[in-house]
Formats: structure tokens, sequence, C-alpha cells
């Protein structure tokens, strides 16, 4: 039988006339130690060679000679097959030299020669072993520091012990971090405490002698590397009353949503201070009669109060927010009834967009958009579908709007009034205004700090003075707001028993939120473009309207004649060339609220898409972050229309017909728009 010729690779070597093989094996002597004579370590074997030549001929001859010089520059192994080397079982070779001699006066005949070296493939590297990594030294971080020394007075009392007393601080560090109550040791002189290494932060000391019934406190900011003093004058009966502050706009007692969350955060506090009572304070500024602003100050403190009690008495919360939302009658004094024609647009859009129907702007105007949201909302309900928000929809609204809160505060959270009944809330009217106050510019300045109420949470179960009856406390009638009134009579001041400053036999009031912060933040669309040039309005936790270059953020004056700018009114800023905003003064932590003034709808950035109900979004700050929001537009018009014919719209859509829906959106390039639908947008309407 014919023996197969060689092939390497795919070629076929013609006219082998020699091949020769060597194979060595890898020996090493080893001595045998104390004998004579050695012994053979075998190493396994080097790779075989084979010694290869031939002729080449016939008119393929010169094809296969290039081929193998391709193989042969690759450098990559090639199978090799022939009885030889079967027998030394070698699979696969390199060709480590390629001769190639053509024959003279033989047309398509060559010589040729090879040194094929058997191909082993390497070992795989094996993973060393490594020692375990020591762990990097513990470097503590340091802690940026000053000295804080607090020099403690007691007010006429001469020769006092002031080992009786406790100095403690806390507060919130340079990096936002809050610091546990620490109470001061170290003590440098008789009535002074020091602190050589205390972090830098901005904080509240509080000195006290309980046994004595003295208490103050002051706030104070410690530097790195300097030295931060405070004195605290003590006088008796004299708690900490820590505020959370609700704000609103001029001449309105409705609690937009962003404050809803301050009351949310306030219930937290409650929660975790369970020794603190709480008792609610409504305010005004100074903008018109006094018994006006008396009456519009209790409608504040009531809101407040039926919104942290809602989830103990839901139909008296939304009874109480119904009978203030109607117009007050002309002349009605006192009032429970909202003045200014009662609420309206602006707060049942406020409603419709934090409960998810609306993506407007909050700007009272009864548009399209804002019609399709009341009928969403209405369908939703189960009520008649008119697109007008009468007493059945407002009582709807109310309730959805603070049961998506349900906020529950029991009474006993609250001062305690006449024998089985709390202090659910009291006012001032005008006559507590700030320090802030513009003054000077006329004679009754709009204010919003001034226009709001605040949540007084004090280690005690009692006022420290008498106080009046609050001028609605007996309306609506008959029921009244609780049986009696036992803490003073008409006689007595309304707002004796507490003060921003340390005044004697009054709580000092201080912000349950310390520390301040400055804002920048930037305003973007979804595609990274800044939002260049958009208006904006920005409201700091203490209701502060920050206008960054503006003295006052809002009309504290009237302004003339002109309807559409009136007192109290806000003042807009806008974003530069790169969309950034801000304010250059540092203003208190809490929860800010950034209004956008335009076809937009906003979300804070890390937010997912469906936290993006309208123009408004809240933040809250406890440490200076920046404030980055998403802008995308707003929709101007939607419609439904024909599967077959995009320009012909339809008046409603019936269950089971193909529909289309149209989207115009300002500035919008695409010819096709994802839309997200409410899922109250998809349902088989009863009837069909």
């Amino acid at each position: 039988m014919a023996q197969p010729r060689p092939m390497l690779d795919d070629v076929e070597l013609q006219q082998v006339q020699c091949i020769e093989v060597e194979g060595e094996q890898c020996l090493v002597p080893h001595e045998v130690p104390g004998l004579e004579g050695d012994f053979l370590q075998r190493l396994d074997r080097r790779a075989t060679t084979i010694r290869l030549s031939g002729v080449l001929s016939g008119s393929g001859a010169r094809e296969a000679l290039k081929t193998l010089r391709d193989r042969f520059r690759s450098g990559r192994p090639l199978p090799f097959v022939a009885d030889i080397t079967t027998a030394t079982r070698v699979g696969e070779v390199l060709i480590q030299e390629l001769g190639v001699r053509e024959l003279a006066g033989k047309p398509e005949r060559f010589e040729y020669a090879f040194l094929l070296r058997e191909y082993l493939p390497p070992p795989s590297p094996s993973k060393p072993v490594l020692p375990p990594t020591p762990p990097p030294p513990v470097t503590p971080i340091r802690q940026r520091s000053g000295t804080l020394v607090v020099e403690v007075v007691v007010s006429g009392r001469s020769g006092y012990d002031f080992d009786r007393i406790t100095v403690t601080v806390e507060g919130r560090k340079e990096d936002g971090s809050p610091l546990p109550s620490r109470t001061l040791t170290h003590r440098t002189a008789d009535n002074v405490w020091e602190e050589p290494t205390f972090p830098a932060g901005r904080y509240t000391a509080t000195a006290a002698a309980p046994a004595d019934r003295l208490r103050g406190a002051e706030p104070v900011e410690v530097s790195a590397g300097e030295t931060a003093r405070v004195t605290i004058v003590l006088r008796p009966d004299t708690p900490v009353a820590h505020a959370f502050i609700v704000h609103f706009p001029f001449d309105r007692a409705f609690v937009e949503p962003c404050l809803m969350r301050v009351l949310r955060r306030a219930v937290a506090y409650a929660e975790a201070h369970p020794e603190e009572k709480l008792i609610i304070v409504g305010h005004t500024d100074e903008v018109g009669t006094p018994d006006y602003n008396r009456s519009l100050a209790d409608r504040r403190a009531r809101t407040v109060h039926a919104a942290l009690t809602y989830a103990v008495d839901p139909d008296g919360s939304i009874a109480e927010w119904d009978h203030i939302r109607h117009p007050r009658p002309a002349g009605e004094s006192p009032s429970i009834h909202e003045g200014g024609g009662g609420w309206g647009t602006v707060e049942y859009q406020h409603i419709l967009q934090d409960l998810g129907f609306y993506p407007g702007n909050v700007d009272g105007l009864d548009g399209p958009l804002t019609q399709r949201a009341i009928i969403a909302f209405q369908r939703s309900h189960g009520l008649a579908v008119d697109g007008v928000v009468g007493d059945a929809t407002w009582r709807v609204l109310i309730r959805a709007y603070l049961g998506h809160y349900d906020l529950g505060l029991p009474p006993s959270r609250f001062l305690p009034n006449c024998e089985g009944e709390v202090l659910q809330w009291t006012s001032c009217g005008e006559r507590m205004p700030l320090d802030s106050t513009p003054r000077g510019l006329c004679r009754e300045p709009a204010w919003r700090p001034n226009r709001r109420t605040e949540l007084l949470f004090v280690a005690t179960d009692r006022l420290p003075c008498d106080i009046p009856p609050p001028d609605t406390f007996h309306l609506p009638p008959p029921e009244g707001v609780g049986g009696g009134w036992c803490l003073g009579d008409e006689k007595k001041a309304p707002c004796c028993f507490a003060s921003w400053k340390q005044e004697p036999g009054k709580w000092l009031i201080r912000r349950a939120d310390p520390g301040e912060v400055r804002i920048s933040g930037t305003l973007r669309f979804e595609d990274g473009t800044p939002a260049a040039n958009v208006a904006y309005v920005l409201t700091a936790p203490d209701g502060q309207y920050l206008h960054p270059s503006a003295p006052y953020g809002e009309l504290v004056c009237r302004a003339g004649d002109d309807a559409a700018h009136r007192k109290g009114d806000p003042l807009p800023g806008r974003t530069d060339e790169a969309g950034r905003f801000g304010y250059p003064r540092p203003t208190p932590a809490g929860i800010y609220v950034l209004e956008i003034r335009g076809p937009y709808v906003a979300r804070l950035q890390g937010q997912p898409r469906s936290e993006a109900r309208g123009n408004i979004v809240c933040k809250l700050l406890e440490k200076e972050e920046p404030f980055e929001v998403i802008l995308f537009p707003l929709p101007v018009s939607l419609a439904f229309v024909a599967a077959d014919d995009p320009e012909r719209s339809l008046a409603r859509v019936r269950w089971g017909e193909d529909f289309r829906l149209r989207v115009d959106v300002p500035g919008a390039q695409a010819d096709e728009l994802e839309v997200e639908l409410a899922s109250y947008l998809i349902r088989h309407p009863e009837g069909g």
C-alpha cells in the first residue's frame, strides 16, 4: 500500500527525499552524598527537531512554495503529518528554517529544505501567591478646631454657686455633620468654661441650673484656629423654644407643598424629643389693620394645626381647612374666612401639582392645562366631571392633600389648656415682627419672614405668662375649637411668652435647624445644556425671597397702580449664561423653595423623572452643597387625534378606539416624543 505523503498544514510535500528526526531527553546527574556514583533525574524532553528535504515540481509548485513562505513568515504553529512524526507523536511544528532552490534547465522544478521544530505550548503561568497586603496605617482625620470660651452670668444673683450650672453645646460641625450634645467640663474661672480643641462649626451653647429654674442659650460659631467667645445670661424661667417656621404668601393662610415638608420634619422632631411640648403661634406682617391681622394670624395657626393633626382627626382637619378657604364676607371681623376672595386657582394648582395632576406653572390662570388637571382629578375620585372646583371638589382636594402627608401629632404633645383640653394654637397678629423687617421704606412694609407660623417645642408644661384667647377661638359657631379657655383673659398680652431675643420671663426662641448655608446652584436641561436667562424665585427657610442683587426680594411697599405687581409679590431673579443662580450672604439651614418661571417642569438632580411634578422644587440644605435642578419643556397642548389622520382632532376617545396623542412642546425638534400617561387617563369610563 502506498505511503501517504507528508503534509505541512494544508500543503502536500511532493517527492520527499529525506526526513531526519532528532529527539533529546533532559537528564540531570546528582551525586549521592557519602557514596560513589550518581543518579540521573529526568526533566522531561526537549522539542523534537525534523529536517526534511525534497523536490516540488509541476504547475502548482510555485504556488505551493509561496504558501509555505507565507506560513514561515507568519511564525504560527502548523500541523505536520508524516509516518515518522506519527511514531514520535509530533503534532504541531514551527518552520525554523526554509531553503528553496530552483533547478536550472528544469522549468517549475524546485528543491526545498526545512528545519521544523516541534511546537510545545508554554505552560500556563502560575499565579504567584503573594503575602497579604498589610492594612494601611490608620491616620486619624484631623478635625479642624478652635477654642470655645463660654462665660455664664446669673442676672440679679451675686455670689451664685456656679457648680450648680451645666453648660452644654450642640449643633453642626463645619462639614454639616451633627455634633452630639457635649457637656463642657473644663472651667478656667468660677463662671468661665473653656474647650481649647472644639470642632469648627455653628452651635447653640446652653447653660442651665435646673434646681433653680435657670436657663439660657446663645448661638456661637467656632472657626478653625480662632477663639470664639459667648456670654450666656441666666434669668429665671427662660427655657429654649426650638422653632420650625412655616411661612406664607401675602394675605394667605394656605400651607404650600414645600412647607408641608417642614411640618413633616416637625413631627419627626417631636418623636425624637418626647420631653418637649408644642405650641403653634401665628403671625402676620404689618400690612393691614391690627383687627384684620389678628384673624389672619389665627387662620395661619389653624391651618398648620389641622395639617399636623389630620391622622388623629381627619374630619375635623378637613372641616377646618374648608371653613378657612371660603371668602371672607365684607366687614366680617373677626373672621375665620380667608381674605382676598378666599382660596382659588393658585391654591388648587398647588394641590393638583403636589398630587401629580398638574405640571404647569402655579400662576393663578385657569387655562387648558389647569382644566385638564381638574377633570382628571374629578374622574379619578368619582366626582362629577365639570372642570369646576366647587364645594364638593374642594373637600375632596383638601382630603387628598392632607392625606398625602397624613401627619398625626396626638393631643398629648401640646401644652394643656382647660382640664382635659390642650392649647391647640394661638397667635400674635402683627405684634411680633422680626428684627430683619425692612424699616423706613413705607409705613406698613410687607415682609414674608413676618408672615409665618412658629412651631415652638419647649421642655416645659406651662406658659410663663397668661395669654388671652385668640380672636377666632370660638369660630366657627356653634362647635368652636374647644370647650373653654383657661390661660388668661382678654386684658392679657398675647405674645408675652417667647422672644427671639433673651428677655426676662420669656422663652428664648432658637431655630430647630441650627447653622447657615450659602446658596449656589445651576439650572440645566436634560441634555446638559445650561438653562440661561431663566426667571426664578428662591425662598429661604425663614421666608425671605432671595434676590441676587435687590436689597429685598419682594415688593415691600405699594407699587403704584400696576395691578400686575402688588405689595408682597416676590422679585424674580434670572440665571446667568451658564444657568447659575445663588445668593451672596449666608441664610438659615432648612428647606428651600425654588419656583421656576416659564414653560418648564423641574426636578432635583439625582431624582427620578417621576418626581418632576411641576415648576416648583424643594430642597433640604443642612450644609453647603450644590442646588442642582434639571428642567424639561412643559407641553403646551395635549390632544387626541385620529390614528390614521394626525390633523383630525378627536373631542374624546371611546373605549377600544385607535388614536394618537399629539403633544406640542416648545423648542422640541423631534417628530416623535415619548409621552408618560398618568394611570388615571387609562381607564374605561363607566357607561362607555
